[in-house]
């Protein structure tokens, strides 16, 4: 194989790994408002924290075709959500729950319902 296939397994394996934990961790399947709490649901972990203590929400990657909304809460890594059609109606409520909580200008008025269909 020579050379060549290492460098190739050098660039393929690390990014394999990143994918793979990008989506078994960081991204989450399900977020929950109720009782006061932020819950969040993802197939290798989940939690809850005061929706008080969620700082923000921003488009992660900008320039993605989809809209990936970005979650930062204090002391934790971040939850990521890939687009759905209710994300702008729940980042709406938190707002209304938390008045510390910010939402990217740009990024909010990107999430168009339509965009929205995964």
């Amino acid at each position: 194989m020579g050379w060549a296939g290492f460098g190739f397994g050098l660039i393929w394996f690390p990014a394999v790994a990143l994918i793979v934990w990008l989506n078994l961790y960081l991204t989450v399947y399900e977020l929950r408002f109720e009782d006061g709490q932020f819950r969040w649901r993802a197939p290798l972990r989940s939690g809850a924290v005061p929706v008080n203590e969620v700082r923000s929400v921003r488009n992660a990657f900008p320039a993605w075709p989809w809209p990936i909304g970005r979650f930062q809460i204090p002391d934790q890594l971040s939850v990521f959500i890939i687009g759905k059609r209710s994300l702008r109606a729940f980042v709406d409520r938190i707002a209304a729950e938390s008045p510390g909580f910010k939402i990217d200008a740009k990024s909010y008025a990107s999430w168009r319902h339509e965009l929205w269909v995964i």
